[in-house]
Parts: structure tokens; sequence; C-alpha cells
């Protein structure tokens, strides 16, 4: 199974430089060792599980994940006495991310299923029996196709010692995510389209409607961002107390904010920064001059965002004091 895995991880692995966005499909590849908790008899005479296996995923939206895993687990014996125990399960799972920043991605995850469980004594008993685990961990975008994951668990494995008893692990693993691009995975369109809905006229009496500012599309969805920071469902950009340094809370707003820019490029913003009201006078405008570069240079530095089209401004706002973004119109 093992060669079969890395001849997937060899192929997948060519898409990492694949010019094209990724899709909502991704075949996963992981490894690790970890520990044995209980029961005490079987944890006194079987330790250093070893795992690899691979998770075949969908991600519905971008917080949640689903799919199915295979993995293979071997655990040592430690006494002469005793011999090679391999756990073998077979899981559904779904995974939790919390959005943090482009590149990193907290998540928790979930699974259950069953497990074949071979080996101890004696070695050629075969058993069966639930399992499900649970853990936690850290995703790095390596580039448009491949994600790198570090993450930590515990298994609990039904029947898995040679008496019958359950078995805990604890372990740690680290893989890579494929992504398969975009036009590999067939999407079924929204609404139907009929031959008579593509029949373009050659001549219409229709005036053509007038293109919107995109200053003024990307100021709407800035109100929107503002307003889900306002009702608590986006975290406010915040400082440090009398310092220019961006809390890391801040980072899922900045990172929407990111998001809009490149949406519109020809739209240009002003960045207005703020200070605590308890600073004094002369040190107020000089620190929100500051909070507004440090907010620019992490666009500029995240989501490549020309500085050109950025205006730094320190005045104090009215309260509440945050952050305020205003659009200039680009005709």
């Amino acid at each position: 199974m093992r060669k079969i895995f890395l001849a997937l991880t060899a192929a997948l692995a060519a898409l990492a430089g694949w010019a094209e966005d990724r899709s909502p499909v991704f075949f996963s590849i992981h490894g690790g060792l970890g520990g044995t908790m209980s029961p005490g008899s079987f944890a006194d005479t079987h330790d250093r599980p070893a795992s690899f296996g691979g998770r075949l995923g969908y991600q519905s939206s971008e917080e949640w994940s689903f799919g199915a895993q295979l993995a293979q687990m071997t655990l040592d014996a430690t006494v002469p006495t005793a011999s090679q125990v391999d756990f073998t399960p077979v899981t559904v799972w779904a995974q939790r991310d919390f959005l943090w920043t482009r590149l990193w991605t907290p998540y928790v995850l979930g699974s259950v299923g069953f497990s074949r469980n071979s080996g101890g004594a004696p070695a050629a008993s075969s058993r069966t029996g639930w399992t499900a685990s649970v853990g936690a961990g850290l995703t790095f975008r390596l580039s448009d196709m491949q994600d790198l994951a570090v993450e930590a668990g515990v298994q609990q494995v039904a029947n898995g010692s040679e008496q019958g008893q359950d078995v805990l692990l604890w372990t740690g693993l680290i893989g890579v995510r494929f992504f398969l691009p975009e036009s590999w995975v067939p999407i079924e369109p929204d609404v139907e389209i009929s031959d008579a809905d593509l029949e373009i006229p050659l001549v219409s009496d229709e005036p053509e409607p007038e293109e919107l500012d995109p200053a003024l599309l990307a100021q709407e969805d800035i109100n929107r961002l503002q307003n889900e920071i306002d009702a608590n469902r986006f975290p406010p950009i915040t400082f440090d107390p009398a310092s220019a340094i961006v809390q890391a809370t801040s980072f899922r707003s900045l990172d929407a904010l990111g998001t809009i820019l490149r949406r519109y490029p020809e739209a240009k913003i002003r960045i207005h920064g703020y200070a605590d009201e308890s600073m004094a006078a002369a040190d107020r405008d000089p620190l929100a001059l500051a909070r507004a570069q440090v907010v620019g240079t992490y666009l500029t530095q995240n989501f490549h965002i020309n500085e050109t089209r950025l205006i730094f401004l320190g005045e104090p706002t009215p309260p509440p004091l945050r952050m305020v973004f205003e659009t200039l119109p680009t005709r």
C-alpha cells in the first residue's frame, strides 16, 4: 500500500507548477509516529506506532472539508514474548478550518470508521473493530496546488489487542495535500442555459448600460466588510497599546481587505490610521500614520498591491476609534 501512495505522491507533485486555480477536490499523503496510551498491559508490550496513509477530500467551503481516509499503523513489540501489531483503519472524516492568514490555516479534524487489526499473539490472528479519532493541525500553503500540514491527535481502536481490548494511541503526522486543477473537475451549472439563450443579436436598440466605477464597487465591499466587523463576524483591526504592531487577531480582516483590493485593481484607497485617545496629542498623529503604513505594508507584501494605489493618513478619527478605508474615484 505504501508503494501505491508514494507513486500517487510522485504523480501529483507535478501539479505544483500547474498554471490554473485549484479545484475543491484534493488527495493528501501523510505519515508519522506516536505512542501507546492504554491499556497498560498492551502499552507495556507495544509502542512506537508508525502511521502512513492517504485522504481523499472535498472542500465544500472556506471552512469545511469532508472525505475518506485509508491508513496503515504498525506497532512494534517491546518485549520478546510479543509480536508486531498492525491496524488498518478505513474512516470518513470532517475538518473545520479557522481562517488565519493567506498562508497559514489552523484546523481541527475528526474521523470515525472501522479497523482491521492483526498480529499480537498468535501473530496470525485477525480482528475487526470500530475506530475514531480527533486531532488538530496547521497547514501552510506551498503553492496554488499544494498545502503542507502538521497534525497531532489521539485515536481509539476497538478490539485492538489480542485480548480484545480497546487501544488508545497518540500520533503526530506530517503530510502534503494535492489539489486537482479546476479544469479536471466537472461542475454542474447552477442555471440551465438553452440554445436560444446563447443567440447573440447582431443589432440592439437598447442602450449599453453605463459601466460602474470600480472604486464604488470596491467601497461597497469594504463597507460590507466593516459591517461584518461591527457585527463581530470578523475581528477588528487592532494594534498593541501605543504601538504600530498589528495584533494577530486582525489578520483575517486584513486578508479580506486584500482580497477586495485584488478584485478591483484600478481602485485607489486612502488608509486612515487611528491612535489611542489616552495618548498625548503630539504623539497621536505620528502613531496613526504609522499604523496606516503598517496596514499598507501588509497588503503590499501579502497581496502584491501596488504601493501607488495606497494613500496613508494619520488624521485622528472620531469614536469609535478604528481603521477607515476610503476609495478614490477612478473616472
